[in-house]
């Protein structure tokens, strides 16, 4: 069973290409059609990524919060 993009979706879709670094648009037909198990598995691949990044801020926010020491100390202190 295919389903039909409308061109906001097609937009969305190419824009999460981009960020993620996968060309999701391969998929989608030149009727603008994909397959729905295929669009299935891209949610579920854009969902990964999502968990992903987020899993890397907050391992960053941890390290921050662990590391960090601010450089000029005293200057804070003032304000």
């Amino acid at each position: 069973m295919k389903y039909k993009l409308e061109e906001m979706w097609l937009r969305l879709i190419k824009e999460a290409s981009d960020t993620v670094g996968t060309d999701y648009t391969t998929d989608i037909d030149s009727d603008d059609y994909i397959e729905v198990s295929d669009l299935l598995e891209l949610i579920e691949e854009l969902n990964y990524a999502v968990k992903h990044v987020q899993d890397e801020l907050d391992d960053f926010k941890n390290e921050v919060d662990e590391y960090y020491v601010p450089r000029y100390k005293d200057a804070y202190d003032i304000l």
